[in-house]
């Protein structure tokens, strides 16, 4: 940008030039024509310094204004984050459900009822509550000397926080028990009896079976058991029509997304399903049995877009999780897919979660990456630990599907292992829940910026 009192005095220059000419003009024997054209030039000129002095002073109030407006926007962002979260009233009826599990309470554990933020959360999924004898039905109450059911739910409640009881997939009851109890039409009975004695109890708000790998053991999916996909429908339809005269929930959790849609009529099950958990945080198949990988963004969407052909999107609520799957490398200089990452090898329990990778991260040993492709997201790497993960970026990306989409909303699994006090990754308390809340709920005013960040 030119200087507008240089330009000026250019320009006065110019004119006096300009006139000097005109009376050399009157005064001299030459032909008028000759010394008049020397005149327009002038005057040209003259007329095309006025254009760049008026184009520049302009440009340069353009862009002040812009500066200014840009320095605004930064400020008015950075004062969103660190104040409270507050919903937009326009996505009200969007749901952010936050997993939360017993043992996240015990005396060990950070985290506490205190560390959460009531704002963050619609609803809490409440998991590893009841411990289930598969053979008679029989619930029985996990409860901690310091925690149980009735004062999580009562605090959550009392703070207008609807809560969601889940059974299995958190050790209270494994995939085998599930199939085998469902077989029998007096134990399903009994099993919906129970449940909703626990549900009327506590003054809950809905109930998930969480049958995490639906019709077979861990070891094989692919040795189906015989009636499974009819008795969970036997037992999907017996919940719904308990829970639904109530004004009460029925959540369906999916997982290994290509043999849930295998096993089980998506399109019977969505007659007596309120919501669906979408699990599309992991990458599924051949990749899996090399390591646990956070997807990127376009395996993602493959996985949802198959979800979405066969159940209402008004329904679906979009996971991500803040729980990681360490792997421990072969060789330290093999850090990529296929070359010798192995799931098999205990990882380091250290950078299991979110905020523990943080706190690694912030030391500024290993290395970040972020490779974005159809089947890496990111991962750090430390020797021979190795880990894939969201981040507060990548997290952004996928919840724009939630917008996009017109989705129901969106989940965190192990919310307390989120940054909740915002000590470890220096990003602001619960980065990856605040992230989900301002893409799906928000007013777009604070999203923070790519968390973890690597030590310089």
């Amino acid at each position: 940008m030119k200087n507008p009192i240089a330009i000026f005095g250019i320009l006065l220059v110019t004119y006096f030039q300009a006139m000097s000419t005109n009376e050399e003009a009157e005064d001299s024997c030459e032909p008028m024509s000759s010394k008049l054209s020397l005149l327009r030039k002038s005057v040209a000129t003259l007329g095309k310094l006025v254009e760049t002095f008026i184009c520049n002073f302009e440009t340069t109030q353009v862009a002040t204004s812009t500066e200014k407006s840009t320095k605004q926007v930064a400020s008015s962002a950075a004062d969103a984050c660190s104040s409270d979260f507050e919903p937009a009233l326009d996505k009200s009826n969007k749901l952010v459900v936050c997993n939360i599990r017993l043992e996240d309470f015990r005396q060990s554990s950070p985290f506490s009822l205190n560390n959460l933020d009531f704002k963050l959360c619609t609803h809490v999924l409440l998991s590893g509550f009841f411990k289930v004898n598969s053979e008679t039905v029989e619930f029985t109450e996990n409860k901690l000397d310091t925690m149980n059911l009735s004062t999580i739910a009562g605090t959550l409640k009392s703070s207008n926080v609807k809560v969601w009881l889940s059974i299995g997939a958190d050790g209270t009851l494994e995939p085998e028990e599930y199939s085998n109890f469902t077989k029998s039409e007096k134990l399903r009975s009994k099993f919906v009896e129970n449940v909703m004695a626990i549900v009327n109890n506590f003054a809950l708000d809905g109930f998930s079976p969480r049958w995490r790998y639906p019709a077979c053991p861990y070891e094989n999916c692919f040795k189906f058991r015989k009636g499974d996909t009819q008795n969970f429908e036997l037992l999907m339809n017996s919940l719904s029509a308990n829970l639904r005269p109530k004004a009460l929930s029925l959540v369906v959790y999916t997982t290994k997304s290509f043999m849930y849609k295998t096993m089980f009529d998506l399109a019977s099950l969505k007659k007596f399903t309120d919501y669906w958990l979408i699990v599309c945080y992991n990458v599924e198949g051949n990749w899996a049995k090399q390591a646990s990988i956070a997807t990127s963004v376009e395996f993602f969407e493959r996985c949802l877009n198959g979800y979405l052909a066969q159940i209402p999107k008004e329904n679906t609520i979009l996971g991500v999780t803040a729980f990681n799957n360490p792997a421990k490398l072969v060789n330290a200089k093999a850090n990529k897919l296929g070359s010798g990452i192995k799931k098999d090898v205990a990882g380091n329990p250290s950078l299991s979660t979110f905020r523990n990778l943080c706190t690694e991260i912030s030391k500024g040993a290993g290395q970040m990456v972020y490779n974005e492709s159809n089947v890496l997201n990111t991962y750090w790497t430390q020797g021979l630990d190795w880990v894939s993960f969201e981040s507060t970026s990548t997290v952004r990306r996928k919840m724009a599907a939630v917008t996009k989409l017109n989705l129901g909303g969106a989940f965190l699994e192990h919310i307390p292992d989120d940054d909740f006090d915002g000590v470890s990754c220096k990003c602001g308390k619960y980065p990856i829940l605040r992230t989900i809340n301002e893409a799906v709920r928000g007013q777009g005013l604070c999203f923070i910026p790519s968390c973890p960040t690597p030590k310089p």
